[in-house]
């Protein structure tokens, strides 16, 4: 074997700065943002202004007066308040009348009513 002097690799080259965009943003100008809503910092360093209305918070709330209720009959009291006697029924539908193109009115709607023809 012959030692023959080995000579030392050059060095690996350096890895490649790649290349940027003429086009591309400034690193500089998309910085991480300060945050928007800061903890709130508390009140007990200031002196607090005194009410400009104590005295309206000392009253008390005034309690609303009893409806008086009539004698009436047929009043009915609902949670204070005074309810008439429930509506009667609707009326009920009239016959059919004789009359095969006729037109209804029920509750203000409108119907126009047909006879249908006979089949087979």
């Amino acid at each position: 074997m012959r030692a023959e002097a080995q000579a030392p690799e050059p060095p690996a080259p350096a890895r490649p700065v790649p290349r940027t965009s003429p086009y591309a943003p400034d690193p500089l100008e998309f910085e991480e943002a300060e945050p928007v809503l800061a903890p709130r910092r508390s009140a007990r360093g200031r002196t607090r202004a005194a009410d400009p209305l104590p005295d309206l918070a000392e009253e008390p709330e005034p309690t609303p007066a009893p409806v008086p209720v009539p004698a009436n009959e047929g009043t009915v009291v609902l949670e204070g308040h005074i309810a008439e006697e429930p509506e009667p029924e609707p009326e009920p539908v009239p016959t059919s009348r004789d009359d095969p193109e006729r037109t209804e009115n029920r509750g203000g709607a409108i119907y126009v009513l047909r006879e249908e023809p006979k089949g087979d």
